[in-house]
């Protein structure tokens, strides 16, 4: 019986028409990963905070912490690129935030709207 079994079940996997059911069963399944990230971020369940080692922005953002003229050449610009989407870049942390944000909008712009929209949905469906 076991036999015929299996024969039932390559019969169904091979009828016409199956495959392309599949393919489609899987692409609605399929989720946009920055939505899920952000649902998991508004949700508390991710981590906001990153950290990475490099010497030549740690020493930017030192000397720029020791020098408000540098400080002040260095966040004018970014500031005046992201509009009214960021307050002053007051300490370190908030200038390195700005220029991710500058390089995703100029290196990827796609994917930065992306993840515009995607947290905009996020924080929207948290809130209902």
């Amino acid at each position: 019986m076991s036999d015929d079994t299996d024969i039932e079940e390559l019969k169904e996997q091979t009828q016409k028409g199956s495959r392309v059911g599949a393919a489609a069963e899987q692409s609605e399944e399929k989720t946009d990963p920055l939505l899920e990230e952000y649902r998991d971020i508004v949700a508390g369940d991710s981590s906001i905070t990153l950290s990475f080692r490099d010497e030549v922005i740690a020493g930017i953002l030192n000397a720029a912490g020791d020098d408000e003229d540098l400080h002040h050449s260095i966040a004018s610009p970014l500031q005046a690129e992201l509009d009214n989407d960021v307050e002053h870049a007051g300490d370190r942390s908030e200038l390195l935030r700005q220029l991710v944000r500058v390089g995703l909008r100029n290196a990827v712009p796609e994917t930065a709207e992306e993840a515009r929209e995607a947290y905009g949905q996020a924080v929207t469906e948290d809130a209902l």
